[in-house]
């Protein structure tokens, strides 16, 4: 009696057992798992071994599977021994596609949303509080101080406690002068009280999903400019937000198997928007 026969094998056979399930995660990624057997000797064949690579679709090692089920993609597998010289191979599924059998609508795909916010650390300079600071005469007079490319006039006969004249290091030309009450209070917070900076508010909002196509070219040039970002995001009257990061990844070396992607957004800091001139997208 041949071994076939024995077994109820033909070479190099991989038969299917009836196990097959899958399922889908809230981002539309599908991850799915089904038992394989075949005989011992047979495993390390090459017809064996190349049905079982990883990046194969679900429909080359299962051919009776239904072809919609092709976004499907053998993610790891691993074997096992069994008495009588069987070994059942274990197969692990991940995939997403736009036309996958999802039961909830195969048109819609969800995606998940997520938000952090921090506090860091910026120049005094920007802060809003003092966003009225006169433009033209207080704040070149205080930039001018704070990078050293000026200094205080102590020889004007005005020079008190409430007018500081700020003169250029170079040209001796007057800069400015401080004397409004919010432009001396900054000019000692940040000159005799050395607080040089103030903690603010930085907000991130991410998209992530997964599927078969990933991030498309469209979006990618969008990075680096003024985006208004989907999933309802927080909005503020005078902060916009800048599509500052992406990430892709892709489950193994077919690239045709689930990528995973996400896209970031930055709020720009308090009192203040980030700047058309420079962060709008090109037309």
């Amino acid at each position: 009696m041949s071994q076939s026969t024995l077994y109820g094998f033909s070479p190099n056979e991989l038969k299917p057992g009836p196990d097959f399930s899958a399922g889908v995660d809230i981002g539309g990624k599908w991850t799915g798992s089904q038992t394989f057997t075949c005989r011992k000797f047979d495993f390390g064949s090459s017809a064996i071994q190349a049905k079982i690579q990883v990046g194969n679709s679900a429909i080359t090692i299962y051919p009776d599977l239904p072809a919609e089920w092709e976004f499907l993609y053998i993610s790891s597998w691993r074997h096992e021994n069994q008495p009588g010289g069987i070994t059942k191979v274990f197969i692990e599924y991940s995939g997403s596609s736009e036309d996958s059998p999802d039961p909830r609508d195969p048109e819609e795909k969800e995606e998940s949303y997520s938000m952090a916010g921090s506090l860091t650390e910026l120049d005094m300079l920007g802060n809003p509080y003092f966003a009225d600071i006169s433009e033209g005469v207080e704040r070149p007079a205080i930039v001018a101080l704070a990078r050293g490319t000026g200094r205080i006039n102590y020889s004007d006969p005005l020079k008190n406690a409430t007018y500081i004249p700020v003169i250029d290091n170079y040209t001796g030309e007057q800069v400015g002068q401080i004397s409004s009450s919010q432009g001396l209070k900054l000019y000692d917070l940040y000159f005799n009280q050395g607080k040089t900076t103030y903690l603010a508010s930085q907000i991130e909002w991410t998209i992530q999903k997964s599927n078969k196509a990933g991030i498309s070219d469209e979006n990618l040039q969008l990075l680096g400019y003024i985006d208004e970002p989907e999933g309802n995001p927080p909005t503020f009257t005078d902060r916009n937000w800048l599509f500052s990061s992406a990430t892709q990844n892709r489950n193994n070396s077919n690239p045709k198997s689930t990528k995973t992607w996400s896209k970031t957004y930055t709020l720009s800091p308090p009192g203040e928007k980030w700047d058309e001139n420079i962060y709008a997208e090109p037309p």
